[in-house]
């Protein structure tokens, strides 16, 4: 059986709604207990789970500033 690593494990998930990340985070274990009562806010791990990192990986790769032209130091 495998088992996670330290930082591996969720203990909050965020669930859809208009309230604040910090009122919309609730215990893995209750999501997991009642999932049809609740709905993952997708759109908040999307944004501030994988956009980022691949932002910061396709600026590097491509070198690009944050307003998306060439850089200028590379010519």
């Amino acid at each position: 059986m495998l088992v996670p690593r330290y930082g591996e494990r969720l203990k909050y998930v965020v669930i859809d709604g208009s309230a604040a990340i910090r009122n919309r985070a609730i215990p893995l274990f209750e999501y997991m207990l009642k999932k049809d009562k609740y709905q993952i806010d997708y759109n908040y791990y999307y944004s501030k789970l994988f956009l980022p990192p691949l932002r910061r990986a396709l600026i590097s790769l491509f070198n690009i500033d944050e307003w998306g032209l060439i850089n200028q130091h590379s010519r």
